[in-house]
């Protein structure tokens, strides 16, 4: 427990800092509660696809977020509104939820997830009925 509080006040801390220094303009691009507990980590990639590469219908058990570096990502998440996100948007998907995308051109991300350790990283385990298929729908 202290070692976690620990972290949150040295983060506190570093960010309270840099937000102090005169010139330095920050923009956040996303907030979100993260799931507590020691049953969690964070991972964070450099996701690379060419056009026309797709991923599959899929969940994480937990959070993910990311920003586009560079290409074009068609991005469905399911009971949301399709999002076409360009170099330097950001988009958030929240745990549990079914999701699935297709580069339009060749893309590169930044993606980042909160999630439990005990479970895959991307879980194509979908409940009945559904397909992991990747589909525009």
């Amino acid at each position: 427990m202290f070692r976690i509080s620990l972290k949150i006040l040295i983060t506190v801390f570093v960010v309270s800092s840099f937000s102090a220094h005169a010139g330095i303009k920050k923009r956040e691009l996303f907030s979100a509660e993260l799931p507590t507990g020691k049953n969690y980590k964070m991972v964070t990639n450099f996701v690379t696809l060419t056009e026309g590469q797709s991923l599959p219908h899929h969940i994480h058990h937990g959070i993910e977020f990311g920003c586009i570096e560079s290409g074009l990502l068609t991005l469905y998440i399911r009971g949301e509104k399709t999002a076409l996100l360009h170099e330097g948007e950001c988009y958030q998907v929240p745990n549990k939820t079914e999701h699935w995308a297709n580069a339009q051109e060749n893309t590169t991300l930044v993606a980042s997830w909160v999630v439990d350790v005990n479970q895959p990283l991307m879980d194509t385990r979908l409940p009945a009925g559904r397909s992991n298929k990747t589909s525009t729908h």
